[in-house]
């Protein structure tokens, strides 16, 4: 079997964002720090991005045998890319002093340096994604073995400027290959899967926190690799579904040397941040094809790092989060609300520590509570 698509995508995407933070928020005396009242630091960060992409896809399948079946398929895309990032700071107060952890005072203006920085970057990229599996269902009195799957395939995510350490840098594409090996077998209603894989990555974009402007970028790391294992059983009942899981990770940055703020560092070796190493999921779902549907799903994870730089004083505790979801199935519409992490648990997503001390300088937070609406309608 074969089959093909072609696609073109244009989109002119803005978004700036600003705010005023009093300086006693982001310099809390509780650490020791004291800053001149009703200082504010303003800023403005964001980037407007003009893109064309051009794609196709395609997706080859063949049976060798009656057991034996091989799938192949691949997409590529060319996107011709203007980004135009924006990066403005400044600190509002007169006279204003900062003292840090009982150092001499310094002003405000030296601690946060005014900046305003525009920059253009056009980038053009191309990407061949391919992907190759081999699968082996037996039929007959070895049915009962159940079916083997070995996978390859590649990946890709765009670049592009963004506000970084008190400039604009230009990020680089991410490349990645990813291998697994997977066994399922059903046993009537129930089913269960195992899988193995591994990733790696070229110049991975990671997601850190920006000391010039309190808040996260996106830089390039060069090599990084994770591997793992899974285990998921489930039983569908018709309308009724109920699924567990099981996940086992390793990761580890091959090759990254941070951007020159507050100090380089040489973070090869290091763990990637918020990946923990073991993580366990439970699923319940009832959706018939009309009427009332509900559905909860509980994830725990285990520590996790919330510094890049791998610091005990950065560990991220293990945390379990429930999302709940109830809707209503009609014959042409479909209305859902869904809350995600319903007993508002509050966690740290990440950790701001200074390079000198490993005292933290700043927390940031998970989503909290959040409600969302959600209608549907069919023709």
């Amino acid at each position: 079997s074969f089959r093909t698509s072609l696609d073109y995508a244009k989109r002119k995407n803005s978004f700036l964002t600003g705010d005023q933070l009093a300086l006693s928020e982001l310099f809390p005396s509780a650490g020791g720090n004291q800053v001149t009242p009703g200082a504010i630091r303003e800023l403005t960060t964001g980037v407007l991005q003009n893109i064309d992409r051009y794609g196709a896809q395609f997706w080859l399948s063949h049976e060798l045998s009656r057991a034996l079946r091989w799938e192949f398929g691949a997409a590529g895309a060319r996107e011709l890319r203007v980004d135009q990032a924006v990066l403005q700071r400044r600190v509002i107060g007169e006279n204003c002093q900062l003292e840090i952890r009982g150092a001499a005072s310094v002003a405000c203006a030296l601690a946060l340096p005014e900046i305003n920085e525009v920059r253009t970057a056009r980038i053009r990229d191309s990407a061949f994604t391919p992907a190759l599996t081999l699968r082996y269902a037996p039929t007959g009195a070895r049915a009962h073995w159940g079916t083997l799957a070995a996978q390859w395939r590649k990946g890709a995510r765009s670049g592009g400027a963004r506000p970084f350490a008190g400039r604009v840098i230009t990020v680089k594409p991410e490349r990645s290959d990813t291998y697994e090996l997977s066994w399922r077998r059903d046993w009537g209603k129930l089913s269960q899967r195992v899988a193995v894989f591994r990733n790696d990555w070229r110049d991975r974009q990671v997601q850190l926190i920006d000391p010039s402007q309190s808040g996260f970028a996106i830089v390039n790391s060069g090599q990084a690799h994770a591997y793992g294992a899974e285990w998921m059983l489930s039983r569908n009942a018709g309308d009724f579904n109920l699924g567990m899981g099981i996940g086992l990770l390793k990761t580890r940055f091959d090759r990254f040397v941070l951007p020159d703020v507050s100090g380089a560092a040489d973070l090869s070796g290091k763990q990637f941040l918020r990946a923990p190493a073991r993580t366990a999921s439970l699923v319940l779902a009832y959706a018939p094809e009309r009427g009332a549907q509900f559905g909860a799903s509980l994830y725990a994870a285990d520590r996790a790092m919330g510094d890049i730089r791998n610091r005990k004083a950065g560990e991220l505790a293990g945390y379990a989060n429930t999302d709940l979801r109830l809707g209503w199935r009609g014959p042409q519409y479909s209305v859902a609300l869904e809350l995600e992490n319903a007993f508002d648990k509050r966690r740290f997503q990440q950790i701001d520590l200074s390079i000198a001390s490993d005292a933290p300088r700043a927390y940031y937070l998970a989503e909290r509570r959040t409600l969302n609406f959600e209608f549907e309608w069919r023709w």
